[in-house]
């Protein structure tokens, strides 16, 4: 007769199979997701830029949604400190790329046009705020309104100058 020994024994063994067949399910082979890191400077440098161009374009839409006031001055201004930490990482992670000397004038020529981008929010901002505080000098309106132009027209001047500059 088996003895309460063997049988907890035999019960023990057959538990740690079971239960070793059962983590296979659970810890995979492979990682199930990966974050794709363009290698290439050429790459990077396309993906940045259009991931940028989705950020100004959201960020635009956003404005034109406050000036036809479906979207008041607290939302707008989430939505552009939102696009200026998004343009910030974007700069950090061109900084941090090791590019070859063939690169390198593309990639300060769209750091700058990305720190244009960045100005271009900020003042946007300082306008929106200017308008909704109910100010109503239309000279100082207008100056934003020109500074704002000045910047995005210089920040699409050096992403078209970077783009040119790629090898």
């Amino acid at each position: 007769m088996a003895t309460r020994k063997g049988i907890a024994l035999t019960a023990a063994i057959i538990g740690g199979f079971v239960a070793a067949s059962f983590l296979v399910y659970f810890v995979p082979s492979s990682p199930q997701s990966q974050v794709v890191v363009p290698t290439d400077p050429g790459t990077e440098l396309v993906f940045a830029i259009d991931r940028n161009q989705a950020i100004v374009e959201d960020f635009q839409s956003t404005f034109e949604m406050w000036k036809n006031n479906q979207v008041n001055k607290d939302e707008f201004n989430k939505h552009a400190d939102a696009a200026e930490n998004q343009v910030s990482e974007l700069m950090l992670e061109l900084r941090r790329s090791n590019v070859t000397e063939e690169w390198t004038q593309s990639y300060v020529l769209y750091m700058q046009a990305l720190e244009n981008y960045k100005t271009y929010f900020e003042k946007t901002k300082e306008y929106v705020n200017y308008i909704s505080a109910g100010n109503a000098d239309p000279r100082q309106g207008e100056a934003l309104l020109n500074s704002m132009s000045e910047f995005l027209t210089k920040a699409q001047s050096l992403a078209q100058q970077a783009e040119d500059a790629m090898p």
